[in-house]
């Protein structure tokens, strides 16, 4: 009986439990794609923008901003 492994997915960091090691020499040697299985059914990677990291800080003020997320975090100066 073979022994499982664990294979990290190279997108999104997620351990690939499901695989053997036969499978992970054949995902190597033939150059097949070793990401897990929701990374392939994703068509392109994302594209991160400046616009894109900016987006909060653009719409709301920085004072909204840590009021929100001292509401769902909590007070982060205790």
């Amino acid at each position: 009986m073979a022994a499982d492994i664990s294979m990290r997915c190279p997108d999104c960091g997620e351990m690939r439990d499901d695989i053997s090691i036969r499978q992970m020499r054949r995902l190597r040697n033939q150059n097949i794609d070793p990401r897990c299985p929701v990374c392939r059914s994703i068509p392109i990677a994302a594209k991160v923008e400046s616009r894109h990291l900016n987006f909060w800080v653009t719409r709301y003020s920085t004072e909204w901003i840590k009021e929100t997320g001292q509401m769902i975090w909590g007070d982060e100066e205790k």
